[in-house]
């Protein structure tokens, strides 16, 4: 188990299925997660079992201080030679939103990933109206380095895309 200043950081159970499916069922969680409601929010419970604990081995249980299950931290696109890949952080606990839990597990995972992973690179995405995430990834030390322009249609909208990156020093 990892350990922040808040957060902790352990592999995903069967038992965390319960509060993955009602996050993932929340059109809110989805929406400030990817822009992408309602495809995400209709998910199967099969299908968030699947993707969670088959198709992608690298997804992790974040919790509180008390060890609370409160979202998800991960990484995808493993690049191997360019010891680089993409991250991922959802909290599905609403009452975690916008005190620092994002913040202190990005900054553990990362801390990990640089030292014991070995990477060199690793990136994050999100749409332009996620302030939120934006002022999070910027806390644990992600610099913008690109915009997918207009890569999120949300709203009845197109939505620019913001690539984040951070490279250990």
């Amino acid at each position: 188990m990892l350990s922040g200043r808040k957060t902790r950081i352990r592999p995903l159970e069967l038992e965390d299925l319960d509060s993955l499916y009602l996050w993932y069922s929340d059109p809110e969680f989805t929406y400030w997660l990817s822009g992408n409601w309602p495809e995400k929010s209709l998910l199967r419970r099969d299908e968030i079992e699947r993707r969670f604990f088959d198709e992608d081995p690298f997804r992790y249980a974040l919790l509180d201080e008390a060890g609370a299950l409160i979202g998800v931290i991960g990484f995808d696109e493993l690049n191997i030679p360019a010891r680089s890949v993409r991250l991922f952080l959802g909290i599905g606990e609403k009452a975690y939103w916008g005190k620092g839990y994002g913040t202190d597990a990005l900054r553990c995972f990362t801390d990990h990933l640089f030292g014991h992973w070995n990477f060199h690179r690793l990136s994050l995405e999100t749409w332009d109206g996620n302030k939120r995430a934006l002022a999070c990834y910027a806390k644990a030390g992600f610099q913008q380095e690109g915009v997918l322009k207009d890569a999120y249609y949300i709203d009845g909208r197109y939505r620019d895309g913001i690539l984040l990156a951070l490279v250990r020093s």
